[in-house]
């Protein structure tokens, strides 16, 4: 089930951008702090894609959705066999290209949303995942475990991307990479009907990025 706990800001086409500052070791860096002979810090953009998604849908608690080319994240009591309906999605990005000693100044996740309805807007909240989760094998009943959330307000508009303030969570995965189970986001699991659509990863066009 789903879990219980649940600047140089630069854009670049579909990318949403992590902005990191690092420092350079006077060997390799052109850009040194002379005043207090040590190297300065410089920052940098790094915009990473999706290496893993998949929805999950309360509605086939145990089938995979993780090659599908859009990813749904639902709540509506009309469902055909009289029941609630819900559907979640986890996604997972790769930073280990960032080197560990690098700061995060801003972190945006952003996805593309390409269709809506019910509700407007929604707070969905992508939640800091703390267990292990395969995009081939993931269901709704063997979803993994999350902590912490972050809440977005996202509205019904179409073909524009929605975004998700988290450098705390950025940081956690550069820091301790065995931190880096990805986000599950979800909406509330009560009241109004709604559901929002975005383009996955195996959609390969506006992939979901960090």
């Amino acid at each position: 089930m789903i879990p219980k706990n649940i600047r140089l800001t630069f854009l670049f086409g579909a990318a949403v951008i992590l902005v990191i500052s690092m420092a350079f070791s006077a060997s390799v860096g052109d850009i040194i702090d002379r005043s207090r002979n040590r190297p300065a810090k410089v920052q940098t953009t790094v915009p990473l894609s999706a290496v893993a998604d998949a929805t999950v849908r309360s509605d086939r608690p145990d089938t995979n959705f993780g090659s599908e080319d859009y990813l749904e994240i639902t709540y509506t009591s009309t469902d055909v066999v009289g029941v609630n309906r819900m559907a979640a999605v986890l996604i997972r990005f790769d930073l280990s290209s960032i080197p560990d000693e690098a700061i995060v100044v801003s972190a945006y996740l952003r996805l593309y949303w390409c269709n809506a309805s019910g509700a407007n807007p929604v707070t969905i909240t992508a939640y800091f995942v703390t267990s292990s989760w395969s995009e081939s094998t993931v269901t709704w009943n063997s979803n993994p475990t999350t902590s912490s959330g972050i809440n977005a307000s996202i509205d019904a508009s179409t073909d524009a991307y929605k975004s998700w303030y988290i450098p705390t969570f950025a940081q956690s995965w550069i820091n301790d990479s065995s931190n880096n189970r990805g986000l599950l986001l979800l909406g509330p699991l009560n009241g109004a009907y709604y559901q929002r659509w975005f383009e996955s990863r195996d959609y390969m066009e506006m992939v979901p990025q960090l």
